[in-house]
């Protein structure tokens, strides 16, 4: 492949990232409108829109995936207290979430419209035993107190937390015409401290 071409793909696929944490109902069409390209380039380098949107999705959470692994490690060298880490993990996905919504929104919407397509977040957190099961391992060498029944619990508890924006923008836009510019990061901490109380034995 040219320069040129690659070049051409790169930008497709910037692009489409660019579009997607924004919003999740994305058309071929608006793709190729903001990569300056026609739709037949966007097919020609991946086939489909669906297949362009999954291969960055893919590249998306496995950079976050490997951000929750680094988090784990940098707890077990230093020590962190078990829920201590569980909120940082899901602080994390949070950020995550509200920063892709329509990443989060494509992934939701894709299982709504019964679509054969799967859920990526489910597979890659839920799904994939390989992932959890390595996850698990180490907070059990990390925390041998914490049983595997709760270790289970929990772990569904940190990877439902992608679900939290969706509730956080409804729950902005209750607030349409009210003047409240810091109202996401008030809500979130008083979401992280609810969350604490709940998690806390």
């Amino acid at each position: 492949m040219s320069k040129y071409n690659n070049q051409t793909k790169q930008q497709i696929i910037d692009v489409t990232k660019t579009l997607l944490k924004e919003q999740g109902n994305l058309t071929i069409k608006d793709i190729a409108e903001k990569a300056y390209v026609n739709v037949a380039a966007i097919n020609y380098y991946f086939g489909s829109k669906d297949n362009l949107i999954k291969i960055i999705l893919e590249e998306v959470i496995f950079d976050l995936r490997n951000e929750i692994v680094k988090s784990i490690q940098k707890n077990e060298e230093i020590g962190f207290d078990f829920n201590d880490l569980m909120i940082e993990l899901i602080e994390m996905i949070i950020k995550f979430a509200d920063n892709n919504t329509g990443i989060i929104n494509y992934s939701f919407l894709q299982m709504a419209s019964g679509s054969d397509e799967d859920n990526i977040l489910i597979d890659f957190f839920l799904n994939d035993y390989q992932f959890m099961e390595m996850i698990l391992g180490q907070l059990s060498n990390i925390f041998p107190d914490v049983s595997k029944d709760q270790l289970n619990v929990k772990y569904v508890i940190i990877f439902s937390s992608f679900i939290v924006p969706f509730f956080i923008n409804f729950a902005r836009s209750q607030r349409v015409g009210k003047k409240d510019e810091d109202f996401l990061s008030r809500y979130m901490h008083l979401y992280i401290e609810e969350l604490k109380r709940f998690i806390t034995p």
